[in-house]
């Protein structure tokens, strides 16, 4: 098992483009690279109402009749993982990092009302609790704490998780936390990794509109410009020693 066999190509992909820039600062520990960044990084409030006005545009695009539904590579490994899963008409799902639920949008507009989903998504507090009071539904939910979404089910039948672990504080330790839910599935998407033995910690600087599902409407060709802690090198060894602990609860699917 190759710990490549969990990382969709795009990302590998993403982490070679990162790392061929130059002048690109390297810090020491997340908490180094937090102060260094935009208003709180990725619990900044300007991103949460951004990707909130945005993800209830694209839940009212997936749901209107008559219109295509454009898939990215992410999203259609995404839906891959979760027809995966289907093992009864009840579908239970904790979405690691699933920011305001898009990905439970568009898996509800493409399965049949006849197979039930629980989408948990658990994201920082901020972005939860806003989540929570405007897109909550009887399926879909918001939590700030992995522990808590995985206490409340019984049955985790997919695990879904989609560039995050490069975005949090000891992404070794959550990685652990979410192989010992025991899942029936596990996806991690969009994972960027380094040989080398050590994360390589830097910040990610994106402008406003990037985050979030679709477009933003706004008259300005580009909007502000925030930096978030991102770790788009995650030790490939570091990891690796944590993934030996699932190879004997998962078959590996290894994307081509």
């Amino acid at each position: 098992m190759r710990i490549r066999d969990f990382v969709p190509p795009i990302a590998m992909t993403v982490g070679r483009k990162l790392f061929s820039r130059s002048g690109r600062k390297q810090y020491a520990t997340y908490g180094e690279t937090l102060a260094n960044c935009t208003e709180r990084g990725y619990e900044n409030v300007d991103i949460v109402n951004v990707v909130l006005k945005k993800t209830t545009q694209y839940r009212d695009s997936v749901f209107h009749k008559g219109e295509p539904l454009h898939l990215s590579t992410t999203s259609a490994y995404s839906l891959c993982s979760l027809l995966a899963s289907i093992e009864s008409r009840e579908i239970n799902v904790i979405d690691f990092g699933g920011a305001c639920g898009a990905h439970y949008f568009l898996a509800r507009a493409v399965l049949s009302s006849s197979c039930k989903l629980r989408w948990l998504v658990v994201e920082t507090p901020e972005m939860a609790q806003r989540a929570q009071a405007v897109l909550s539904t009887d399926e879909l939910s918001f939590l700030s704490n992995l522990s808590d979404a995985a206490d409340s089910m019984k049955r985790i039948d997919l695990l879904h998780t989609s560039g995050t672990l490069q975005c949090v504080n000891n992404p070794c330790e959550y990685l652990s936390t979410l192989v010992s839910m025991r899942a029936s599935h596990i996806l991690f998407n969009r994972l960027g990794l380094t040989n080398g033995s050590h994360d390589v910690i830097t910040i990610h600087e994106s402008w406003l509109s990037w985050n979030g599902p679709g477009a933003i409407l706004t008259r300005r060709r580009r909007s502000s410009q925030f930096g978030q802690v991102c770790s788009p090198g995650l030790s490939r060894p570091r990891l690796k020693a944590v993934l030996q602990t699932c190879v004997l609860a998962y078959e590996v699917a290894r994307y081509a």
